[in-house]
């Protein structure tokens, strides 16, 4: 895999970051090295035998009990409450 500086800009444009010029170097370069690596764990070959020695867990499962709910707990100490729209209001963070 070649993961270039314009890749790497593409992603930084993505997720509004900014690198210097030095750290896209060295960030392409990084990544680069880290998607090999998994390009070469994506070469090994696990025997099917190997699979079926593996146990498989069981979910235990609980039954389904009706508790009460502690919504009238939370609206307590809830900045806003609306109790016919059942929701929280919070102040805006700026």
């Amino acid at each position: 895999m070649n993961f270039s500086t314009q890749d790497l800009d593409h992603l930084a444009n993505l997720a509004h970051l900014t690198f210097s010029d030095s750290e896209k170097v060295a960030f392409a370069s990084q990544i680069d090295h880290v998607l090999g690596y998994m390009g070469k764990l994506s070469e090994v070959v696990i025997a099917p035998s190997v699979l079926a020695a593996m146990p498989v867990p069981q979910m235990q499962l609980r039954e389904d009990v009706v508790t009460p709910s502690a919504i009238p707990f939370l609206a307590e100490n809830a900045p806003d409450w609306d109790a016919a729209s059942n929701a929280f209001f919070v102040p805006k963070i700026s």
